[in-house]
């Protein structure tokens, strides 16, 4: 982002509607300035109202939310998503993934949580969009903050809202990717991606709602 589009925004975040001599910074060329306005018109995050008075748009009140006010592009932060462990009895029913960066790993069904979906929502569409099975009511058992590291580095940083679903019986044949793993086997598990054994054993035990820290290592 242009620092002069991030200059407006800053300036309507903290003080709309104001007008276009309000929003000019000093020893500015006019017309330079007038150009980065109207590019944020056109993408529909400003909008001129009456008495010539400029605001924000819903979507440029959405945008202001990932931006920090002294930098002009937006702050790297954790993605949040849903992992839902499907259950029958003893058995785990987990998803190979076939996306890098864990490509063939196993794991619970996860995915991101869509803007304005609530949680339960994001868990039964992950499930169904993955799986094409449909969960009724799956249970959220905690909230996790992983970071998985590479070579020392932050790979991946998740904020992921664990549920669990029971099966009344297991899918025959096995959804395209999905494979079965025992309770008993998890700890000798070795293709499961980083860190979801411990999210696994968490959502399997007693403690809810957990908050948990899951740092691992690939």
């Amino acid at each position: 982002m242009h620092y002069l589009q991030k200059h407006i925004l800053d300036k309507l975040r903290f003080g709309q509607p104001l007008t276009y001599t309000d929003m000019l910074p000093d020893n500015m060329v006019s017309s330079q300035f007038q150009y980065h306005l109207k590019s944020l018109i056109t993408e529909g995050l400003v909008q001129k109202g009456t008495g010539g008075k400029y605001s924000l748009t819903h979507a440029g009140e959405a945008a202001v939310e990932y931006l920090s006010v002294n930098r002009a592009t937006p702050v790297l932060m954790p993605k949040v998503i849903s992992h839902t462990l499907l259950t029958h009895n003893d058995s785990l029913l987990l998803l190979r993934k076939q996306k890098e960066p864990y490509r063939h790993l196993i794991e619970p069904i996860a995915g991101k949580i869509h803007f304005g979906e609530e949680i339960a929502a994001a868990a039964q569409r992950e499930v169904f969009e993955k799986t094409g099975l449909s969960i009724n009511k799956p249970v959220l058992c905690g909230v996790a903050n992983m970071l998985i590291c590479k070579n020392g580095k932050p790979l991946t940083h998740m904020i992921t809202y664990a549920h669990r679903a029971d099966l009344e019986r297991l899918p025959s044949p096995l959804p395209k990717d999905c494979v079965v793993v025992k309770n008993a086997e998890l700890t000798r598990t070795t293709d499961l991606v980083p860190g979801a054994q411990k999210l696994i054993q968490a959502v399997l035990g007693d403690a809810r709602p957990f908050v948990i820290d899951i740092r691992a290592d690939c």
